[in-house]
C-alpha cells in the first residue's frame, strides 16, 4: 500500500531539494510525494514563497491535510517564520535553535490538531545543509576563483556543527556564503551543490534534519482514519 505525503515548502530551491533528492529518496520507502511552494497570494493563484503570517501556513496545511489518504509535512527556515506562529511566545534568547524548534514544533502541532501532520522547522534555514560538505560548496561556487574553504571551515570550527549556524539575518547561513562568495546565488548554486552531497553524510552532520527524515521514512500505511 502507496503512503502519500504532501509537503509545503517555503520556497523554490526547497523545492527542488525536496523534488529532486527527498522524494527519490522516499520513494524506496513505499512513500510517494508532492511538493509545493506555501500559497501566499489572496486568490492561491501564484506561488511567491516565503511565508508572510501564520495563517497562511495554518491554511495550505489544513488544505493538505483535506485529502484524507494524505500526509502533510513542512520545510520552513526557524529564523524567517511569521511573529504569531504558536510557540513563539515561550522563545528566549537564552534557547538553542534546536531547543526553539522543539517548542514551535510542538506548539504548531498542537494547533493543527491531525495526525497526519508532521511539522519540521529547518534550523536555521535550507541552506544550513549545504554546510555539511565545505569541499561540495567551494567546488561548485569557487570553480573558477580561489579556494575559500579555510573560511568556510573557520565558519564551522565556530558554530561546532551546520545546525549551529546562527539564525541573525546578517550571518545566517545563506548570507554567510554570499560574504565568502559574492557570486553565490541561491539558484542555481543549491541544488547543483546539495546534489554532490550524499544524503547519508547530510543526515549524519545535521541531527534535527536526520530526526525529520527517519519520521517520514517510518511513516505507517493510512487505513481511512481523518
Amino acid at each position: 500500500m502507496s503512503i502519500h505525503l504532501h509537503f509545503i515548502v517555503e520556497g523554490q530551491t526547497e523545492r527542488q531539494f525536496i523534488h529532486e533528492i527527498i522524494i527519490p529518496h522516499l520513494y524506496s520507502f513505499g512513500i510517494q510525494g508532492i511538493v509545493q511552494i506555501i500559497t501566499t497570494s489572496i486568490h492561491s493563484k501564484t506561488f511567491r514563497g516565503g511565508v508572510g503570517t501564520y495563517t497562511q501556513i495554518q491554511k495550505n496545511i489544513r488544505n493538505g491535510l483535506s485529502r484524507k489518504d494524505c500526509y502533510v509535512t513542512t520545510m520552513f527556515d526557524l529564523y524567517g517564520l511569521p511573529h504569531d506562529t504558536p510557540g513563539n511566545q515561550m522563545i528566549t534568547d537564552s534557547m538553542s535553535g534546536k531547543e526553539k524548534v522543539i517548542v514551535l514544533e510542538a506548539s504548531i502541532s498542537e494547533d493543527i490538531s491531525n495526525r497526519r501532520f508532521i511539522p519540521h522547522i529547518q534550523l536555521y534555514e535550507y541552506e544550513t545543509l549545504l554546510f555539511s560538505d565545505i569541499y561540495a560548496i567551494d567546488n561548485v561556487i569557487g570553480i573558477n576563483s580561489p579556494s575559500q574553504k579555510e573560511k568556510l571551515q573557520e565558519i564551522i570550527r565556530i558554530a561546532g556543527e551546520p545546525e549551529k549556524i546562527n539564525d541573525n539575518p546578517n550571518t545566517a547561513p545563506s548570507k554567510r556564503l554570499h560574504h565568502v562568495y559574492p557570486s553565490y546565488q541561491k539558484n542555481p548554486h543549491n541544488i547543483l551543490i546539495i546534489k554532490k552531497i550524499p544524503l547519508d553524510h547530510i543526515r549524519s552532520t545535521c541531527p534535527h534534519f536526520n530526526s525529520w527524515l527517519t519520521t517520514l521514512e517510518q511513516l505507517p500505511p493510512l487505513l481511512g482514519e481523518p
